[in-house]
């Protein structure tokens, strides 16, 4: 896919994400957000893995393991509050 079809396409669908994002009042919006990082944490193995990673590479064996996994979670959750507040 050429870059410019491929920036068409994202930006098609941001401007989805948004037109659907305003329909909701911003409470609502805001409650989606842990939602959405908890199915991120779950699904994107990759970035879990490199947060993980991260937190071992500045905190060394200081945290556990469970720590770590909620530190992660919660990153996650709230990246996805405020993107999907930014795009709204």
């Amino acid at each position: 896919m050429n870059a410019s079809l491929k920036h068409k396409l994202e930006y098609s669908m941001f401007c989805g994400a948004k037109a659907v994002l305003e329909i909701f009042p911003r409470k609502a919006v805001f409650l989606m957000g842990p939602i959405l990082g908890f199915l991120l944490f779950v699904l994107d193995k990759k970035h879990r893995r490199l947060a993980y990673s991260n937190l071992t590479t500045a905190f060394g064996n200081k945290l556990s393991h469970s720590t770590k996994k909620k530190i992660i979670k919660a990153s996650f959750a709230h990246f996805c509050q405020v993107f999907l507040d930014f795009i709204r």
